[in-house]
């Protein structure tokens, strides 16, 4: 009977929604929400189709199962703050509705480059938007990805800029304050969020830098200079602070990162074993004239970069050193699957990426 389920126990028609029946109280096996087929009580694939059931599965209330929230538990993070300048204006000369929805759309830009760097959105708070780097994910450069974000979010301040100003002849400027430093993570409420005085400097920073610039703290700077360029600032005298907090305003992303500057002076330990095999590897490819492909795999951290880096200080300083080319791929963005390539041709033919497009040619 249409819309109407049959007890295996007693034969009885039960309503399509039923779960047990209604005359003795059997349970009612689940429908398959592939193929319908009615299955037997207790079934958790489809006998029909083999498709996954669940106990609520004939249930048109039924609601998906929660995810469980991550710990609750002290980080490192670093916390970026946007806030949208000149929102006063533009609703003095539009509609609510359309000064809302240029809003959500500019917000929308900024949040998927924070996205797009490996960051989550924490909130949008009425024009600003709140970016966490570290939690809950983890990187080793969270403070340098959040910097690239921001430098990135003015990029498309830009573009979003031209299309209001020729659609409604209005504008925003983009204030971006950073700070990294350790947080308290977790749920409050249904959504997990950060907290602590990081967060706190993040948003002081934001509100004293100037219109259409990045402002880090000194944590941040510290950790990204490697591949940022900074001015730095007086120190600000932020709300909640006694002494003026040290600040630096990034101006754009290095062409040539001074990358392991001081990382590399340190002493390689407990490597051995992997540095002797390389270097095993590289007398092979000279003796047999042939190339070989090494993969160094390991969790962040682990020393990867520095093994390789101690590779290349003693190829350096043997008797005949070879020809090193290095390219690096980054963890985040899109379209880098032969970046590493490119970085090893403009290497070997030393362009840069301040060349012009006919320099580069030539």
């Amino acid at each position: 009977m249409e819309g109407r389920r049959v007890c295996p126990n007693c034969a009885a028609d039960n309503p399509e929604r039923a779960r047990f029946c209604t005359s003795c109280g059997a349970e009612l096996g689940p429908h398959c929400p592939e193929c319908g087929a009615e299955n037997p009580p207790g079934a958790k694939f489809c006998m029909e189709c083999g498709a996954g059931l669940s106990p609520a599965a004939s249930s048109p209330s039924r609601t998906a199962p929660e995810t469980e929230s991550p710990p609750e538990e002290r980080r490192q993070a670093t916390v970026l703050f946007a806030d949208l300048s000149g929102y006063t204006a533009a609703a003095e000369r539009m509609d609510p509705e359309a000064v809302k929805a240029l809003v959500d759309r500019t917000l929308r830009v900024l949040g998927e480059e924070i996205e797009r760097f490996g960051g989550s959105i924490d909130k949008f708070i009425g024009d600003n938007v709140m970016g966490v780097f570290g939690a809950p994910v983890a990187h080793e450069d969270d403070p340098e990805r959040a910097v690239r974000a921001s430098l990135a979010m003015q990029d498309a301040m830009e573009d979003a800029n031209r299309q209001s100003r020729e659609k409604y002849g209005v504008g925003f400027s983009l204030r971006v304050g950073i700070n990294s430093g350790e947080v308290m993570a977790g749920a409050v409420g249904d959504r997990y969020t950060v907290m602590g005085d990081p967060v706190n400097v993040a948003a002081r920073l934001q509100a004293a830098g100037r219109p259409d610039s990045v402002t880090v703290g000194e944590s941040t700077y510290r950790a990204s200079r490697e591949a940022i360029s900074y001015e730095r600032l007086e120190p600000l005298t932020l709300k909640g602070k006694e002494e003026p907090v040290p600040a630096w305003e990034a101006t754009g992303v290095l062409a040539e990162p001074r990358r392991g500057s001081g990382r590399a002076q340190t002493p390689l330990i407990g490597r051995e074993e992997e540095a002797s095999l390389l270097t095993s590897l590289v007398d092979r490819v000279e003796r047999e004239g042939r190339p070989h492909l090494v993969t160094v795999i390991g969790q962040a951290g682990v020393g990867k970069s520095r093994l390789l880096r101690e590779l290349m200080i003693n190829l350096a300083e043997s008797d005949d050193p070879p020809t090193i080319r290095r390219g690096q791929c980054p963890p985040y963005g899109a379209g880098i699957a032969y970046w590493a390539l490119a970085e090893v041709l403009n290497d070997e033919y030393e362009i840069r990426d301040t060349d012009a497009p006919d320099a580069a040619l030539f």
